[in-house]
Formats: C-alpha cells, structure tokens, sequence
C-alpha cells in the first residue's frame, strides 16, 4: 500500500461535511471564511466528491448562506438538519426560500420525532417534510440507525447486528424510516 490509497479522494463515494450542526456562528463572518479554506484543502486532495457545508444554528439557517453561497466551486451543497416534532413550518418556508434562490441542499439530518429525541413519531409534519424533499429531490439522511432508549433510534434497546434488519427489533422511528426508504 502507498500513501495514495490512504487519501479519500482516491476514491468516488466520499461524501465530506466540513462543520456538523454549528451553533452560534456567524455565516459571513465565520463559516463562510472557514468552509472555503476547507474546500480549497479537500480539493487539493479530491477535485470531485461531495462537500456538504454546515449551517448556522444547528444547520437550520440554509437562509444565510442563500443570501451569501460560496460561488466557483463544483459539488458542494449545504446541510439542513430538522426535526418533525420540533421544526414546522418555519422551518420549512426557510428551506424553500433557500431552494428558490438556487441553494443546492442536502438534508444530511433528519428525525420523525422532537429535536431532543423524544417524543411520539410526528407523522403529519414527518409527510409534510417527506413531501417537499421529494418535490424537490433532496437526498436525504434519517438519524439515527442504534439502539439506544429514545424516540429517534431506529433500533430497539439491546438489538444486536444480526437483528438489525429484522422487523420485531425496530421502533416506531425504525419502522417509519424503513416503509419510507422502501418506496
């Protein structure tokens, strides 16, 4: 083995996310600045693969950098991280301004239950945010694929690897993400 094939840009399915879920950071000021010297990093290492940007308040605000997007670079996209329980409309009336204005986005956080975890799956707002990633063909990541004791784990408490896939070991998130991911 070289040092070559230790690098990831060696290889093309590498999805990079340069910043998870920022919390009080400035878009311009900070994370504009920060996401930019490390595409040119990424890129010098990987001209082609997916780097998805972070926004601010926990990937909430694709609004700021629609109003400022980093431009000249190919195959970024920023991140949208939300909740069914917890983020509604607004949230949604946000990411569509962000889509109108030409914001590539990708949805690399997403749970049908509040945004701590708990809670009952939220089917009528988890439809509604199912219905405009559609619309707008947004990929998209369902958190999260373990066991622990909360409402957004797809996997009973105790499930082992083996029994990952096996219907009578998945919550009620679990269960909802699957019939979603097999239509």
């Amino acid at each position: 083995m070289s040092l070559n094939d230790f690098i990831y840009g060696s290889y093309p399915n590498i999805i990079y996310e340069t910043f998870n879920e920022p919390v009080d950071a400035s878009w311009t000021g900070l994370l504009k600045p920060y996401h930019q010297e490390l595409i040119k990093t990424i890129r010098a290492n990987d001209p082609n693969n997916l780097i998805i940007l972070g926004t601010p308040n926990y990937s909430q605000k694709v609004d700021d950098a629609a109003a400022d997007p980093i431009t000249g670079e190919k195959n970024i996209m920023y991140s949208l991280h939300f909740y069914s329980g917890t983020h509604k409309q607004w949230l949604r009336d946000t990411t569509e301004a962000a889509l109108s204005k030409g914001l590539p986005i990708f949805v690399s956080e997403y749970g049908v239950v509040n945004a701590d975890a708990s809670g009952p799956v939220d089917m009528v707002e988890t439809q509604l945010w199912w219905d405009l990633m559609d619309r707008h063909g947004l990929s998209n990541v369902e958190w999260a694929i373990y066991d622990k004791d909360e409402g957004a784990s797809a996997l009973k408490p105790g499930t082992t690897a083996k029994q990952a896939c096996q219907e009578q070991y998945l919550t009620e998130s679990g269960r909802v993400a699957v019939e979603q991911i097999k239509k």
